[in-house]
């Protein structure tokens, strides 16, 4: 029941609060068309930007290589919808997916804002390319690894500082591998905690990318050639209108959803008063009180603050 209440409350956010209750004006607009597109580079942050540069195949086939530490044979992209096959599960939509010639599929993503669910939503994304995999009568044996890449701009809690980390199905004592079918993988941006490129291995060059590339004037000196094509596919002068147009839309719908967000999670006690009441019967207030507490840490509201607004410590 809660976890329900959780999607069901990401739903509404995300359909009422970023989507609907907000339209700029043209001066808004302007004032986005110039900061975004005078920048020399696009922001990979960006999930149109990052499938716009991920469309060379030899750029994503470099990237994947450098998350797992191995060369990656060619790849051919896949549609990144995935069919259902009841026709009432849930719609899966991803960045980028791809196969390398040995049968193993790649799911890359990008995430900008911290979610609830993020984690539930990429392990349900490997999930549902492994189902995709064989049809009625095929052999078990035919299934193939899935690799879900993500690179996302915020930090989770861990007991270690690293770049990146790694999960697959293990046994809980001996770390015994069950298989090797669903791995994820998961690059946190701002640990990134380098800052000279001579001492970069590539994944962090990668990092350092996605971090500040919109902010460079040009190629930085010290960074390795494999990196130029990037560069290239990334570059704001020359794209044609239609594509500029394309990116500053994505950029402004970010844009509007994290401001949207931030003045939700700020206010979210009432929200959360709002829903509880709508829920009561089920939840009740304090599960309310509960639920609204826990978005708001999530937002990283202090806990002097959560407590002040809905009497919950978390």
């Amino acid at each position: 029941m809660k976890k329900k209440s959780n999607e069901k409350a990401e739903e509404k956010m995300e359909t009422e609060l970023y989507e609907g209750n907000r339209r700029l004006t043209e001066a808004e607009v302007e004032q986005y068309r110039r900061k975004y597109l005078s920048s020399r580079y696009m922001d990979l942050r960006c999930d149109w930007a990052f499938k716009h540069v991920m469309r060379d195949l030899n750029i994503l086939k470099m990237l994947i290589g450098d998350v797992l530490g191995e060369d990656i044979s060619d790849i051919s992209h896949l549609p990144n919808e995935v069919d259902r096959f009841l026709g009432k599960e849930k719609d899966v939509t991803m960045d980028v997916l791809c196969r390398d010639t040995r049968g193993r599929e790649f799911i890359v993503e990008v995430q900008q804002r911290k979610t609830l669910s993020f984690r539930d939503r990429i392990l349900y994304y490997g999930a549902a390319m492994i189902h995709a995999q064989i049809a009625r009568g095929a052999d078990y044996n035919d299934l193939r690894p899935v690799y879900v890449i993500c690179f996302v701009d915020y930090e989770y809690e861990h007991k270690d500082d690293k770049v990146l980390y790694r999960y697959s199905i293990r046994e809980d004592k001996t770390g015994e591998p069950y298989n090797n079918l669903l791995n994820i993988c998961v690059c946190e941006l701002p640990r990134l905690k380098k800052h000279a490129l001579e001492k970069m291995d590539n994944l962090e060059v990668w990092l350092l990318l996605f971090n500040k590339i919109f902010t460079f004037a040009g190629e930085p000196s010290g960074l390795p050639e494999r990196f130029a094509p990037v560069f290239q596919a990334a570059q704001m002068p020359g794209m044609p209108d239609d594509e500029q147009t394309q990116y500053l839309q994505a950029m402004i719908s970010q844009r509007e959803k994290e401001d949207i967000g931030g003045a939700y999670y700020l206010d979210g006690h009432k929200a959360g008063l709002a829903e509880g009441k709508a829920e009561g019967l089920a939840e009740g207030k304090a599960e309310a009180l509960l639920e609204t507490a826990r978005r708001m840490k999530a937002a990283g509201a202090d806990a002097a603050y959560i407590k002040a607004m809905t009497g919950v410590e978390v």
